[in-house]
């Protein structure tokens, strides 16, 4: 196969999800001609012997098997972060191949995962409105959608993008956020209010959290742009309970989400937002993302 995107995966003290996460991304038939970039942060300055220990087994991991055509490993001395690991290395990459497909340590995806990014990326590669590809569609069924689809918000657990959408990339909360509410745009970024990545961006500022993901979709916002997704999901969240993640969600976004199990395929669509995606991301957030929701799933994680 020709003309397919490199593979970045970021980990750092997660062997087992680690794992998880290359075999699946082994599985995929594509990943024998793809080359793999994994970036592994180093330890905290404060790091105990068993997190430093587990650092070691993530290097591991990850150089017992030739999980794609070339595996190549970066592996920090220091801890840089998941935001700036992130920033660092897709920026390295995607400007050196002009696209790339990113996956967290910690996410399971399909044996057609890469087919689906690799076609959508050839697909839209010239269209400026698209900023990525997407994957963890776990508030869609396709019975709304219908087909591939696109929305405003970016994924940011297994996703692709092209050098020229990177390149509007702000890490700059302070301006991301004056010139939201300077153009109105509040509302439409909080997903009519169904999310607060708003309150995100000023937890930014204040250095309560480090997400490269609300910057990255505060973003694309602001140029207008959107993202594709399939109408099946093709990624699943596994690590909820140890990570460091985009928006606090609880495993109820994952509770019964089946991956597809056959090829996708990427149809050329006029680049504009599902309407009926997107009220069926407002359903399934009111549903989910309530205090009884979340008290009856925490119960049964201790229960189980």
């Amino acid at each position: 196969m020709t003309n397919l995107a490199p593979i970045v995966v970021f980990v750092y003290s997660r062997p087992e999800l680690t794992e998880q996460t290359l075999l699946s991304i082994a599985q995929n038939v594509e990943a024998k001609d793809s080359d793999l970039f994994v970036f592994s942060d180093g330890p905290k300055a404060n790091a105990s012997p068993e997190t430093i220990a587990r650092i070691d087994q993530v290097r591991a991991v990850v150089k017992a098997q030739k999980w794609c055509k070339n595996v190549t490993l970066f592996a920090a001395e220091t801890n840089k972060g998941l935001a700036n690991s992130v920033i660092n290395g897709v920026t390295e990459i995607v400007n050196t191949y002009g696209k790339v497909i990113v996956v967290e340590d910690d996410v399971t995806v399909s044996p057609f995962f890469l087919q689906f990014m690799n076609d959508a990326l050839n697909m839209y590669e010239n269209d400026r409105r698209v900023s990525s590809i997407g994957s963890w569609n776990f508030f869609c069924p396709p019975s709304v959608s219908g087909d591939n689809f696109f929305l405003r918000h970016p994924d940011s657990i297994a996703w692709a993008t092209f050098k020229r959408a990177w390149a509007v990339f702000n890490p700059d909360s302070f301006y991301l956020e004056k010139e939201i509410k300077n153009r109105k745009l509040a509302r439409y970024v909080n997903l009519e209010n169904t999310l607060n990545l708003m309150k995100m961006l000023g937890q930014q500022q204040k250095g309560k959290i480090d997400s490269w993901a609300v910057r990255w979709t505060a973003s694309v916002v602001l140029e207008d742009m959107l993202t594709l997704y399939p109408q099946y999901p093709i990624s699943r969240h596994e690590g909820y309970a140890e990570g460091t993640h985009f928006s606090g969600v609880e495993t109820i976004y994952d509770r019964d989400l089946e991956l597809a199990q056959k090829p996708i395929t990427v149809k050329l669509l006029s680049v504009a937002e599902s309407k009926a995606a997107v009220e069926a991301y407002i359903r399934f957030q009111r549903k989910n993302d309530n205090k009884w929701t979340r008290i009856w799933s925490a119960v049964k994680r201790l229960l189980q």
